[in-house]
């Protein structure tokens, strides 16, 4: 266990350092300022997968036939708790442009990977 969670975490920090560096130079390099904190949205996946992939341990050592929903529970509950950490962005901005929505969702999808990977790793275990 311990082992698939320092795999996880090094993966996810890995996604974390290059991810935000990546987006945050070309942003800069494009001279596009966002109405929110990039920092803030890599954070919150990366706080969120890891809490995701805590309790999918955790499910897995009980009920290892159920992790798979715990999976969509945990994702869906990523989700919710996104819209209301950053709901300002999101739902107050009459005209929100395809450069301000992609930063985003864009770090979604990558930590969902890390978390799709990492569930994969898991359930092929038995």
């Amino acid at each position: 266990m311990v082992k698939r969670l320092l795999s996880f975490l090094w993966v996810a920090i890995a996604v974390f350092v290059i991810g935000f560096l990546l987006h945050n130079y070309l942003l800069q390099h494009w001279n596009v300022s966002l109405r929110y904190n990039l920092f803030s949205v890599y954070l919150f996946h990366f706080v969120a997968s890891s809490v995701v992939y805590l309790l999918l341990e955790f499910v897995y050592s009980y009920v290892p036939d159920q992790v798979g929903y715990g999976f969509l529970m945990g994702v869906f509950i990523k989700i919710g708790v996104f819209v209301l950490v950053f709901q300002t962005p999101i739902f107050y901005t009459e005209d929100m442009p395809l450069y301000e929505r992609l930063p985003l969702v864009l770090p979604l999808f990558m930590f969902l990977g890390v978390e799709v990977w990492s569930i994969a790793k898991l359930l092929n275990l038995k």
